[in-house]
């Protein structure tokens, strides 16, 4: 894959889980396709599982925008 592909590639991705994040955060219900929150104890567990939901979506996210930096980096030197 080339440099500019892969570009593209992760700057989509970052797209993607930036709107993952969101969406999940405005309704973490519609999401919720196996029924861990509707089947959750109590409201603290389910606080709880909501809050490592948006942890691990920032950190997926954090990732991507790790290796979009890579890229964009790689792309400069080259373009020097």
């Amino acid at each position: 894959m080339s440099t500019q592909a892969g570009l593209v590639q992760l700057k989509g991705r970052v797209d993607e889980h930036v709107q993952k994040l969101k969406d999940y955060k405005r309704n973490p219900d519609k999401f919720d396709n196996e029924g861990t929150l509707a089947n959750a104890p109590s409201a603290a567990v389910r606080e709880k599982i909501i809050a490592g939901r948006v942890k691990a979506l920032e950190g997926q996210l954090k990732k991507n925008e790790g290796e979009l930096k890579k890229v964009v980096d790689q792309l400069e030197k080259s373009a020097e």
